[in-house]
């Protein structure tokens, strides 16, 4: 399974725009168009998955790599965009924006956040240039804020 696929690029862009209404939800009154990033260290509900794709890949990375399995260690990052893509449909953040159940929803987009940014270290030795990408977009500057989202990967056009 390759990396970079629709997968990946998805969880991005639907982790880093708020899935639309949620994203309405927490810009407004602020004062900046970026969605601040979310604590790292909240409790996200049901992650236990997700938690556990991002723990396990960094030791299957390696021995996948130690056996020149680049495969098998490229499916482990897949796993972390895998997990992320599920935890998204069970949790529906954008549900949870509108009933206003900020400290949930915080929790939700940290689990998220922490899962693009495994993805964006695990992914280097595969996709550096995406991986650097993935890394800018999920890394908040000083004020704690996250840049506005960019299409991770050119959308290809198919030949008229």
């Amino acid at each position: 399974m390759a990396l970079g696929g629709s997968g990946s690029s998805r969880l991005l862009t639907r982790e880093r725009s708020g899935s639309g209404s949620a994203r309405r939800a927490r810009r407004q009154g602020a004062a900046s168009s970026a969605a601040p990033a979310p604590a790292a260290t909240a409790t996200a509900p049901d992650a236990a998955a997700l938690d556990e794709a991002v723990a396990d890949a960094p030791a299957a990375i390696a021995e996948a790599l130690d056996d020149f399995d680049f495969r098998r260690a490229s499916d482990a990052v897949w796993r972390i965009a895998d997990e992320a893509n599920r935890y998204v449909n069970r949790t529906r953040p954008w549900e949870l924006a509108r009933s206003g159940r900020d400290p949930v929803l915080t929790a939700v987009l940290s689990a998220l956040l922490l899962a693009c940014q495994a993805i964006g270290t695990h992914l280097t030795p595969f996709l550096p240039d995406a991986a650097a990408r993935i890394t800018r977009q999920c890394t908040p500057d000083a004020a704690g804020r996250l840049p506005g989202p960019v299409p991770l990967l050119p959308r290809i056009a198919p030949p008229s």
